[in-house]
């Protein structure tokens, strides 16, 4: 893969992280789910900068 496909993937994934941050702030309050979706959103945010940023 070349470095533009690495970029749209980081894209990708920040803009997943912030889709699922807007929803932990809006409707779910069950514990458990909280827990999880701070996972995706902190391995989805993380993931998608690196890939972004080496491959810029």
């Amino acid at each position: 893969m070349d470095k533009k496909t690495f970029k749209n993937y980081g894209i990708i994934l920040m803009i997943l992280a912030g889709i699922v941050f807007i929803g932990l702030m809006s409707y779910w309050t069950f514990s458990t789910w909280k827990i999880i979706d701070w996972g995706v959103i902190i391995c989805c945010g993380f993931i998608g900068y690196k890939l972004y940023k080496e491959n810029k």
